[in-house]
């Protein structure tokens, strides 16, 4: 029944449908078989099936067919839905190139500028000019991309829906499994192996689920970097304003522009958050509220983004494996600029018929690399992130 550019060129539509220079491109190609894209944004897939629309746009035309859509339009939707959502993502200094190692360029040591003193004797006397000449370097961080894979199925009755309805669909089952995997290693990644893993119980990765071997295993985060380098701070039991600011404080000079730090929280630490004094409603401060629309925007100026991979802990920040043990809440503070993010050959996707069972499977794959700019650069040490832990809170108590 699934001819197999049916996906690409429903994804097509909808993407051109948006912006009016390729609605009016597409309009031209179809328009010999009295077509638009407005009418087919509304076929359903059988009377898609049933025009010539499919061979109309697959005729090689410039800007349209397969390939487009998996090294353009697949990329910028995947990219649009990304910024929308409350994804670190869309904070972080990201890069795509077309090689298997990400190069990302970080800053170098603090430089200077010396005021320039006129010497009658230049350029004779090349003293000064040598000491203006100041050999910058530029750190880089190599990173090597890992593969990851998601495969959504879509049966034949649910295909009989809309041919726009049905690509939206795939597009964002795709790239939730994407962001929710992205956000899992962000917050909770830890490359040891064996002993002296953060995200289980005694320490040992050999209690983790199968997905998490793949996942928790590919890079150090968060948490991980947190604890590392001494930048964590203990609620004991009590979170606090003052708290937070202490948490500020151990990323050093990062925290001076709270507007590029993002707070990570686990969903019992919001409503904490919630029942701060300090946190004031629309009726106090209008447009400034820290609460809005009866949702925590912001503490101190930092945006709060609550995230489901941030979970509950043991008193030692470890998780365990037995979900009922895990009774202490967390906040991650993020210095976004220093959360390095990159693809490499953007998403690619494949069809598989399983005509048995009447079902389509659409994979989307995705190599991606992810690090922390942690480069000294200032006197004073300096981290990417800081983590506030042991914060007792149970959802009964905090709703």
């Amino acid at each position: 029944m699934l001819n197999e550019n049916l996906f690409y060129n429903s994804l097509a539509l909808m993407h051109a449908s948006k912006n009016q220079e390729m609605k009016n491109d597409l309009n031209s190609i179809l328009a010999s078989s009295d077509l638009t894209v407005d009418k087919m944004l509304r076929m359903n897939w059988t009377d898609f099936v049933n025009t010539n629309a499919n061979e109309v746009m697959w005729t090689g035309q410039t800007g349209f067919g397969k390939e487009w859509v998996e090294t353009e339009v697949i990329v910028a939707e995947l990219l649009a839905r990304i910024e929308n959502s409350e994804s670190l993502l869309s904070l972080a200094t990201r890069g795509f190139p077309d090689i298997d190692k990400i190069l990302f360029p970080v800053n170098g040591k603090r430089v200077r500028m010396i005021m320039l003193e006129e010497n009658k004797d230049q350029p004779q006397n090349k003293t000064l000019t040598e000491a203006q000449i100041k050999k910058v370097s530029t750190p880089l961080v190599e990173v090597n991309a890992k593969e990851f894979v998601i495969t959504v199925y879509v049966s034949d009755k649910l295909m009989r829906q809309s041919v726009v309805n049905i690509a939206n669909y795939i597009m964002d089952e795709i790239v939730k499994a994407y962001e929710n995997t992205a956000h899992e290693i962000i917050l909770n990644g830890d490359t040891k192996t064996g002993t002296g893993n953060i995200n289980i119980i005694d320490w040992n990765t050999s209690a983790l689920p199968w997905w998490a071997k793949s996942d928790l295993l590919a890079f150090d985060w968060a948490r991980k970097v947190a604890i590392d380098k001494g930048a964590t701070v203990d609620a004991q039991n009590n979170l606090e304003l003052s708290v937070i600011r202490k948490a500020r404080a151990k990323m050093g000079i990062k925290w001076v522009n709270p507007g590029d730090v993002v707070m990570v929280v686990e969903q019992n630490a919001y409503f904490d958050l919630l029942n701060l004094s300090e946190v004031e409603t629309m009726e106090k401060f209008g447009a400034s509220a820290t609460v809005k629309d009866w949702v925590l925007a912001s503490i101190d100026w930092m945006k709060i983004i609550p995230r489901e991979e941030l979970g509950l802990t043991l008193a030692n920040w470890t998780i365990s494996a037995t979900e009922e043990n895990n009774v202490y809440s967390q906040i991650a503070l993020i210095h976004t600029p220093s959360l390095l993010a990159g693809n490499t050959y953007g998403l690619t996707t494949e069809l598989s018929r399983y005509a048995e069972e009447k079902t389509t499977g659409m994979t989307g794959s995705v190599w991606f690399a992810m690090w922390w700019n942690d480069e000294q650069n200032n006197n004073r040490a300096t981290s990417p992130v800081a983590l506030i832990v042991n914060i007792n809170s149970t959802e009964e108590e905090s709703v």
